[in-house]
């Protein structure tokens, strides 16, 4: 990046970062979820992840069987584990029978009311 180019504190994005997330998030997305939340501005929105982070082994076994695992174990900063356990949310939702009849998504109604209130 030239000189000229470089970015000022000014330029930056300011404004909340909202990160949704639910069962289906796993593994690299649990990373990225997880980067997120070192800002100051994110809010994790949703429900448990997966919790299933770190590189995997895989075993074959007899009968043609393969198993996987992890071989590593990921923790937050303060020492509590995340595998197992998923991202930690902020705001969390859950998703109904009725949301699905009606094809509301819960998720996207509450990040379109921390945009609009611009705010928690």
């Amino acid at each position: 990046m030239l000189e000229s180019q470089q970015l000022e504190v000014r330029d930056l994005y300011q404004g909340n970062v909202i990160v949704l997330v639910n069962e289906y998030t796993q593994s690299y997305a649990e990373s990225i979820a997880m980067f997120f939340q070192t800002l100051p501005q994110s809010i994790i929105v949703g429900s448990q992840t997966a919790g299933a982070n770190g590189n995997t082994v895989r075993v074959p076994l007899p009968g043609s069987i393969r198993a996987s695992f992890s071989n590593i174990i990921i923790e937050y900063p303060d020492g509590n584990q995340f595998q197992k356990n998923g991202i930690r949310i902020n705001l969390p939702v859950e998703l109904s029978i009725e949301d699905i009849i009606s094809k509301r998504d819960p998720y996207i109604d509450l990040a379109r009311k921390i945009v609009n209130n611009h705010s928690l």
